[in-house]
């Protein structure tokens, strides 16, 4: 008996071989393995991405709350709680009591609703842990006296140093610095501020001040 060889249709016919089957798998599980390793590596860095997008725009949230306050500025001195004027509308001293701030200073009030300036405020910034929060209080004198209220702007904060610096090439880590002179402005020229943050990186700016009418 003879036996004619299978011809090409006959042999697609048989289907895969169990060799073809397991290779064919092996192939699939590897590019399996491989895609899902890249799709983690990208849902990875677009978490970082997200991350380091949102802590960036809170720094600049914050920074900018500072500058249009500091802009705000107006030269109203206010009476502490013993009823004694201050020398200056800017109060800076790295050390501070509970209820203020390592800057505090008068703003001038804003818009409400019906387009009418409200009352100038008075508003501060300090560290409390690592955050650096804005404080105000509901009235300007004797302010040390009533409870603030605070507003969280920005979390990691590792150090937050200020500098008070005048037209005379003076700079004060306080203000008013002791060395005023009697014809001296109240108010400092500029406000030198350094945020360091959690992971060291430093954050700095150079804020000036000009209070509506100053001379």
């Amino acid at each position: 008996m003879s036996y004619e060889p299978l011809s090409a249709n006959s042999r697609a016919c048989r289907g895969f071989t169990l060799v073809e089957v397991l290779v064919a798998l092996m192939i699939f599980g590897i590019i399996t393995a491989v895609t899902y390793r890249a799709l983690g590596e990208v849902l990875q860095t677009r978490e970082r991405v997200s991350a380091e997008n949102h802590r960036w725009r809170a720094i600049a949230l914050a920074l900018t709350r500072i500058e249009q306050d500091l802009a705000a500025f107006v030269n109203h001195p206010v009476h502490d709680a013993r009823g004694v004027l201050q020398s200056s509308a800017l109060i800076g001293n790295p050390v501070h009591g509970a209820n203020e701030g390592i800057l505090m200073f008068t703003r001038a009030g804003e818009p409400d609703a019906n387009g009418m300036e409200t009352a100038p405020i008075r508003v501060g910034y300090r560290l409390r842990g690592d955050v650096l929060e804005m404080i105000t209080w509901p009235v300007l004198d004797a302010a040390a006296s009533v409870p603030v209220q605070v507003l969280p702007l920005l979390s990691g904060v590792q150090k937050l140093d200020l500098a008070y610096l005048t037209f005379d090439g003076l700079q004060s880590p306080v203000w008013p610095r002791g060395s005023v002179a009697a014809n001296a402005r109240s108010w400092p020229d500029a406000v030198s501020l350094r945020i360091t943050l959690a992971d060291g990186q430093q954050i700095t700016r150079l804020l000036a001040l000009s209070p509506p009418g100053a001379k």
